[in-house]
């Protein structure tokens, strides 16, 4: 696509058009606004964000809506191996190799829409010919799958303003198309994060053992908002099968060895779960747990609520305290809301809470020394009646990091009791 501006009086004015080489046709819009459309304009400062899909062999292009008439326009992405387009036309034109079947003038968009391969509206493509064409209404994704590794490619948007029919390039950016999961180097005794969305619901940890390594390995995994799969390899032998993971676990692997490696995959289990997970958070050691800094959790990490002892502002719940005689310092909050509305909780060992402080309802904290209680109670106040909160439980040694019991889901009495004199 071409622009010109040229200073212009009024008057009739005759634009002459010639193909050099075959038959072929154009797009024109003419605009008399200061600087050119608005559209084009705009377009100029628009970026396409580019998310690989491991799994899938593929990539997501995502950019934001048009500023200019967002409800009425409508976007294409293109995508090719070998070269760039100046106009979508010029795509659809080496896509299907023919003109529009009308001998007059016709609007920009019924070209497009005549040229579409399918009537599905699709934001999947599935046709591997190049150029690959997908026309994608008014959402600003589309996903590309089976590429080749390796391989560059090019992406490109064009954007139709149906107020005007007016086509124009929106966006465009290119990528090396490299499909493996690049490990995530640990350190020991360091934890590391993840964000599972970002690397398409499969990640990869790496650890190698240090010198003088001890009698163990210690991996603490802490998943965030949903469930995962993890299992550990060495020289590409499974060592710990693999295993669901809801909260917390430690995995123990006897006698390591000195500098060997360590792979530790997690997977989530299935679409709808990454929609809910915020990430993964793992910690390899050779050291104790103590010197990790870590909370050395109890057998079950289950909250429990008494119900006989509901009021109609308060509940009673109650958890089984972690291990060791220090003074342990426990978090208690809650949020009002359903437990399955928490699509995504952020991870209580990278910042201790599910959501901004501002929405929690109650939240305080409190040091207990360990006695020899085998459950610790707590009275939730301040809540309003008849209504659902989430409350959760965190602990923290020390000096050290913190830990999420499970999120337990209550409800207070709708009516509050009567005091008999």
């Amino acid at each position: 696509m071409s622009t010109s501006y040229f200073p212009a009086v009024k008057g009739l004015y005759m634009l002459q058009l010639l193909a050099q080489e075959m038959d072929t046709y154009v797009h024109i819009y003419v605009s008399t606004e200061e600087g050119g459309p608005k559209t084009i304009q705009s377009a100029r400062l628009q970026k396409i964000k580019i998310i690989q899909r491991q799994r899938r062999k593929g990539v997501t292009l995502r950019w934001r809506p048009s500023l200019v008439d967002p409800q009425s326009t409508t976007y294409c992405a293109v995508v090719h191996d070998q070269k760039t387009y100046g106009s979508l036309c010029a795509a659809q034109a080496d896509k299907f190799g023919i003109l529009p079947p009308v001998s007059r003038p016709v609007a920009a968009s019924q070209t497009v829409i005549s040229w579409q391969p399918s009537t599905q509206n699709h934001s999947t493509r599935t046709d591997d010919t190049f150029p690959i064409i997908g026309c994608v209404g008014r959402s600003t994704q589309y996903t590309t799958l089976n590429l080749k590794q390796g391989k560059n490619y090019y992406f490109q948007v064009f954007a139709t303003d149906g107020q005007n029919n007016f086509t124009y390039p929106y966006g465009s950016a290119s990528l090396i198309f490299d499909g493996r999961v690049k490990p995530i180097r640990l350190k020991n005794g360091i934890s590391a994060y993840a964000n599972l969305k970002k690397y398409d619901g499969k990640v990869v940890f790496r650890y190698k053992i240090p010198k003088n390594p001890g009698k163990q390995l210690k991996v603490i995994i802490i998943p965030c908002g949903s469930v995962v799969y993890v299992e550990v390899l060495k020289k590409g032998s499974v060592i710990v099968a693999k295993r669901n993971v809801l909260n917390y676990e430690k995995i123990t692997i006897d006698s390591p060895t000195e500098s060997s490696r360590y792979y530790i995959k997690v997977f989530a289990v299935e679409r709808a779960e990454l929609d809910k997970s915020a990430g993964i958070e793992i910690l390899a050691s050779t050291k104790q747990l103590s010197k990790a800094l870590l909370p050395p959790m109890p057998h079950t990490t289950s909250l429990n609520e008494y119900k006989p002892l509901r009021t109609c502002d308060s509940v009673t719940i109650g958890w089984i305290p972690v291990p060791g005689r220090a003074v342990s310092h426990y978090c208690i909050s809650a949020r009002e809301g359903e437990l399955e509305q928490v699509n995504s909780m952020a991870c209580p060992a990278k910042n201790g809470k599910i959501m901004k402080a501002d929405d929690y309802v109650v939240k305080y904290c409190k040091d207990i020394a360990q006695s020899d209680k085998s459950v610790i109670t707590e009275n939730v106040k301040y809540l309003k009646a008849g209504s659902s909160y989430i409350v959760q439980v965190t602990v923290k040694k020390p000096r050290g990091r913190i830990i999420s019991y499970d999120l337990l889901q209550v409800r207070t009495l709708p009516k509050c009791r009567k005091v008999s004199k």
